[in-house]
């Protein structure tokens, strides 16, 4: 199995000199390109990921298990559940939580950590 961690990683780069982003999305969809590419990819972002997910999700057509961290953080990881439960292919397999130590910043946020393991199913 060959896997992608993305765990408190700042966002991808998206600026190159050329100023259209197909040098950092290249880097990004490599791993998907050699091989059977990428099976699993385990997500735990310090920020949205939104354009690093949506580069992954469409250049890694062997991408079979989605592991996500945080999902209950709206600001971080949460809303890629939501984008899986509405494509037909992907099933929710397993889901918990577990406590994190407090965290202070200006917003509330939550001590009971929830994460999700997704599979593809086509």
């Amino acid at each position: 199995v060959r896997a992608v961690v993305v765990s408190q990683a700042p966002p991808f780069p998206h600026a190159t000199d050329r100023g259209d982003g197909t040098a950092s999305e290249v880097l990004l969809q490599a791993p998907c390109m050699n091989g059977s590419g990428i099976e699993f990819v385990f997500i735990d972002p310090l920020e949205a990921f939104v354009p690093e997910f949506s580069v992954l999700f469409q250049s890694c057509p062997g991408l079979k298990w989605i592991a996500v961290h945080n999902t209950n953080l709206r600001e971080m990881a949460g809303w890629i559940p939501r984008f899986l439960a509405n494509q037909s292919a992907w099933h929710l397999v397993l889901k918990g939580s577990h406590l994190w130590r407090p965290v202070e910043l200006a917003r509330h946020v939550p001590r009971r950590r929830e994460w999700q393991l997704w599979a593809r199913g086509d």
